[in-house]
């Protein structure tokens, strides 16, 4: 369905000469790249001297990786010398031949002084018609606190599956005139702490322990 498609628009108008109506498509140039790049000189604190540092954001999207339904995904944003956002993504439709979507993707996060978070996300949708889609989803996350936090914070680490159900009658996705839109998720989260040698629980209004 080349409403679904971002990727294609019509080369050229319907031939009369054809009983059958006849269109070419083009598979059209949809990537794109954006960023921005900084340098933090060297600082003194306290009695040392920090180092200095690359600041900056960067995008890369390419809608049409490889040719054919790929889209791959590359975000990079670095706020500071002690921030920093690193994101990989990959979808692919049609797996197999088959009206199946997988998608995955990888997402670091570094917290100031706080913590640092590690993401993997995976799915697997299944397209039953032009209206009808499904869509499961697992997840595993994984938070260490910096030095400074590990008082305060636990090594913590959680698994996550979802699961969705769509129906799209819009009559066109990327940019809707009409339609409606329905959408239902359910997700399941498990999530244990570890102790670090450092972290002191906290006290409720009880004076219980509690992490």
């Amino acid at each position: 369905n080349l409403k679904d498609q971002p990727n294609y628009g019509l080369e050229s108008t319907p031939d009369p000469q054809f009983a059958n109506l006849k269109i070419k498509i083009q598979e059209e140039k949809n990537n794109s790249f954006e960023g921005v790049l900084g340098y933090v000189p060297a600082i003194r604190v306290g009695p040392r001297n920090a180092s200095g540092s690359w600041i900056g954001k960067i995008n890369l999207n390419l809608n049409n990786f490889l040719g054919g339904l790929r889209q791959s995904q590359i975000n990079w944003e670095r706020k500071d010398r002690l921030s920093s956002n690193l994101v990989f993504a990959y979808q692919q439709k049609q797996l197999f031949n088959l009206p199946l979507e997988g998608k995955i993707s990888f997402q670091q996060k570094d917290q100031d002084t706080s913590f640092i978070q590690t993401s993997i996300r995976s799915g697997l949708g299944y397209h039953w018609n032009e209206n009808l889609n499904t869509f499961i989803e697992f997840g595993w996350d994984k938070i260490i606190p910096e030095k400074e936090s590990q008082r305060l914070l636990p090594i913590s680490r959680k698994f996550t599956v979802g699961a969705s159900v769509s129906l799209d009658y819009l009559d066109f996705n990327f940019n809707p005139r009409k339609g409606i839109y329905y959408q239902i998720e359910m997700s399941y989260a498990k999530q244990k702490n570890q102790a670090t040698a450092n972290y002191i629980p906290s006290k409720n209004q009880n004076n219980n322990f509690v992490s």
